[in-house]
């Protein structure tokens, strides 16, 4: 049985993997404390988008538990036929790493697909792979919950209240008009996100995954649009295989 940790912006989740792949339990921590040790782990693979101690914690606590098996993730150059577009590969996040990683080797590598790779959690990553594994480049933008809080607390006049509503457009009270226009904002930049790829990589599928991707995909309205809700896991798998 495999531990993964994804060390997120906001929190640690964490997944038991057993050997043909499938998550048997999972669970996430806004403080990030090491889960219980509910199995005796054959391997612990630790990715981690920010830095800090908490996370250095979690990092020795993994390494005493599996010290011959403990794997630190990090986003190389390439692996399994994947090229980062980014000059320094360690300033892509690793989770937008992973992300790629598991949906070229899943969806494009067998078919020769491109794909526009969407992690849909604090920031909104957007990131597209030509059907070769080249990655072209992409872009982030703040998710739903960022945007809002940010509109929030850059301005005097804009507080929501806790009796408002949550509805779409047009809202009738703040609270409805800041969450419709967060709405609006990001499955724009997914629509303009889209469309440009098309330009680019003709025809490339798009993989959503995050925990904002259920939500958003839905108002998109795109038949291309795939949902896999675990895919930075599976990309971690993939790169423990890459790497053995």
């Amino acid at each position: 049985m495999d531990l993964l940790l994804d060390c997120g912006n906001t929190r640690l989740k964490w997944a038991w993997v057993d050997e043909q792949g499938a998550i048997v339990a999972r669970g996430s921590d806004a403080d990030y404390h090491p889960p219980a040790l509910s199995w005796r782990p054959a391997r612990i693979a630790l990715a981690a988008v920010r830095e800090g101690a908490a996370v250095q914690a979690l990092a020795e606590w993994a390494s005493l538990q599996c010290p011959e098996a403990f794997h630190r993730l990090r986003t190389p150059r390439a692996l399994c036929g994947l090229t980062i577009a980014y000059e320094e590969p360690v300033r892509l996040g690793v989770d937008r790493w992973l992300a790629m990683l598991a949906a070229w080797r899943l969806i494009g590598q067998p078919q020769h697909r491109p794909l526009l790779v969407v992690d849909c959690g604090t920031a909104v990553t957007l990131d597209l792979v030509d059907a070769d594994g080249g990655h072209r480049g992409g872009a982030i933008v703040p998710g739903l919950r960022l945007m809002a809080e940010s509109l929030i607390g850059a301005t005097s006049g804009i507080r929501p209240r806790p009796d408002d509503q949550s509805a779409g457009f047009p809202g009738r009270d703040t609270g409805a008009c800041v969450q419709s226009g967060a709405l609006m904002a990001v499955t724009g930049a997914l629509r303009e996100a889209i469309a440009h790829s098309d330009g680019i990589c003709p025809g490339a599928a798009v993989i959503m995954t995050g925990g904002d991707a259920d939500g958003l995909r839905t108002p998109l309205g795109n038949e291309r649009i795939e949902w896999w809700p675990d895919l930075v896991f599976q990309g971690m798998r993939e790169m423990l295989a890459c790497c053995e």
